[in-house]
């Protein structure tokens, strides 16, 4: 977080992925944030929006969209999306952060 580089994190679901039963995590960085976006990061929590596969979930397209235009947008939307500072995320000992 020094360097700001992190623009966001996205928390997939369980099970998505072969070999491992754990949620995956998406941190998307960028080099040139936005004046608006420095020292904020973007959280979203796409970890219920999965399908039940067998043996896998899967991320269903409405559920890849969702994910794709809210984080575009940089939206906020209650305990699914939350915009954050960097102050924020340091009082929290840069650990658990609520989506709401």
């Amino acid at each position: 977080m020094e360097q700001d580089l992190i623009e966001g994190v996205i928390y997939l679901p369980d099970n998505l992925f072969y070999n491992t039963t754990a949620p995956g995590i998406i941190i998307v960085l960028n080099k040139a944030k936005p004046a608006e976006r420095r020292n904020k990061l973007f959280l979203l929590n796409a970890g219920r929006d999965f399908v039940k596969g067998d043996p896998k979930n899967y991320l269903p397209a409405e559920a890849v969209l969702r994910i794709a235009d809210t984080f575009t947008a940089w939206r906020e939307e209650e305990k699914y999306s939350r915009i954050v500072t960097r102050e924020e995320i340091a009082r929290n000992d840069f650990w658990r952060l609520p989506l709401n």
